[in-house]
Order: C-alpha cells, then sequence, then structure tokens
C-alpha cells in the first residue's frame, strides 16, 4: 500500500476485492484502542487483471509521504 497522490491509496485487488469495509492506518497514528483508522470513502479504479486498486481517502495526515511513480 503507498500514497501516491493526496487523498489516493495504491494497494493490491486482492486485498479490498471482497471487503465490506476497508480502513487504513497510517503509520504512527495508531494507538492502543486501535483509534486512528481511516475510513476508505470508495474507489478509483479496480483492476482484477492487473491487481490494482486506486482508492480514496480523506483525512489523511499531511505530512504523509506520496510515492514517485513511473511513467
Amino acid at each position: 500500500m503507498g500514497v501516491v497522490a493526496p487523498g489516493t491509496i495504491l494497494t493490491n485487488y486482492h486485498v479490498v476485492s471482497r471487503a465490506v469495509k476497508v480502513q487504513v492506518q497510517p503509520r504512527g497514528t495508531e494507538d492502543a484502542a486501535g483509534a486512528g483508522s481511516i475510513d476508505v470513502e470508495g474507489y478509483t479504479i479496480l483492476d482484477d487483471i492487473n491487481d490494482l486498486a486506486l482508492l480514496a481517502v480523506k483525512g489523511l495526515p499531511a505530512d504523509v509521504n506520496v510515492l514517485s511513480v513511473a511513467d
């Protein structure tokens, strides 16, 4: 999983394909009670052939690292 743009997370399709609810946990935001999880609002792309999913998320920390993706 990685953040590829503000509010967009890239992950594997097989990880989310059968999920009823998807949450992300940015590193460093967890606590003992599990607080800090962010709900995924939806998806931009689901590609089962290439095993990719682009997820739409609001509420990621402003200082989250964004991955560089080659053309």
